[in-house]
């Protein structure tokens, strides 16, 4: 997923510097496989990048409780792998 694609989908983080986003892109790009996640790389790389942002010190009010790291982001891309896992399709 690319910046401007993430802009569009995860509206959410809007205030965020590009150079921000970019970074996390980069990031999320070494974790998310796109032999495992196939047609749903994608969305699984722009869920990373959006809960890798939710979880830096800014991102604490998109976290599920404020005490812990997870975020809806991070369960909709566990979904994923797991149906993926599974050989089940994603919606």
């Amino acid at each position: 997923m690319d910046l401007a694609t993430f802009r569009l989908e995860f509206t959410e983080f809007k205030t965020i510097p590009d150079g921000q986003i970019q970074a996390a892109l980069d990031r999320a790009e070494e974790a998310v496989d796109p032999v495992t996640f196939g047609a749903s790389y994608d969305l699984a790389h722009g869920l990373r990048a959006a809960h890798l942002l939710a979880v830096a010190p800014m991102g604490q009010n998109a976290r599920l409780q404020s005490d812990k790291a997870d975020t809806t982001y991070n369960r909709t891309f566990r979904e994923i792998q797991i149906r993926k896992a599974n050989a089940q399709p994603f919606p």
